[in-house]
């Protein structure tokens, strides 16, 4: 059985970023630079490397460096929030789609002498979970198109988008308009680290376990686009991999937050 701060190695910005969705928000969006390294030390960061990770995240806007109490601490960002507030929307739940729900279609074109802003486009609508259906036309389903409409505006590439609702005459060719079998491969690697993990009630080890769980469960929110069943591969493993999350969250999220809370109430 695995120990439960070990079943998922995470980078420590990444950790950091967790942290923030989270913690960090409930207590003010501010945290002193001691605190935070006193509380992922119980998840096996180093000082060092909690620093390096401040500096890294303050490069990308998501945290800015200030000063309380005479505390050297970090804050987040208006876009760090924008950013949480997005993920907290498709986090917790399994979204599957109905096969009558429809599509949602993004429909480009970018001017060559702007490349660096295709590869962008591109990038935010693969972490959405669209697929490629052909050049310049990605696809997903219906319950998307708001969130998508939305992060590809605030990435300023709106202008270069159309987009359309629609229906699937035939059945859709999932296979090829989505990575299944490396989504596969996710999903079965996420069962592996967690299934048989030690749910401990202590509570260092409950929120180093809890903190790595979620780190490791968010990428999915935004590569799964969560397709109509009728559409996956037989013995699709991602319900399974949402029931272990959900099972350890019920276990280790209240026990998590207390000793965040006591931890802090103590400095």
């Amino acid at each position: 059985m695995t120990a439960a701060g070990d079943a998922a190695p995470a980078s420590p910005g990444s950790l950091i970023v967790t942290f923030a969705g989270l913690y960090l928000r409930p207590i003010g969006g501010w945290i002193a630079v001691a605190d935070l390294i006193t509380l992922l030390g119980a998840a096996g960061v180093a000082p060092n490397a909690v620093r390096q990770a401040l500096v890294r995240l303050k490069s990308r806007d998501f945290l800015a460096g200030e000063r309380r109490a005479g505390r050297a601490g970090y804050a987040l960002t208006e876009a760090a929030r924008a950013d949480l507030e997005t993920g907290d929307r498709r986090i917790w739940r399994f979204g599957e789609a109905e096969p009558t729900d429809g599509w949602v279609l993004a429909v480009f074109s970018v001017p060559e002498h702007a490349r660096a802003e295709r590869h962008r486009l591109r990038t935010v609508l693969s972490w959405l979970g669209f697929g490629t259906v052909g050049a310049g036309v990605w696809i997903a389903p219906a319950a998307l198109a708001a969130p998508a409409r939305e992060q590809v505006s605030a990435a300023g590439l709106g202008a270069y988008v159309t987009w359309f609702a629609g229906a699937t005459l035939e059945l859709a060719d999932a296979a090829a308009w989505w990575d299944l079998e490396e989504l596969r491969r996710l999903y079965s690697e996420f069962l592996d680290r967690w299934r048989d993990v030690d749910a401990t009630t202590e509570p260092g080890a409950a929120f180093a376990g809890y903190l790595k769980l979620v780190d490791d469960w968010r990428q999915f929110p935004r590569i799964d686009p969560g397709l109509p069943a009728g559409l996956l591969p037989p013995d699709w493993p991602g319900r399974r991999a949402f029931r272990t999350f959900s099972g350890l969250r019920d276990r280790w999220s209240d026990i998590a937050a207390d000793f965040v809370s006591r931890s802090l109430r103590t400095r």
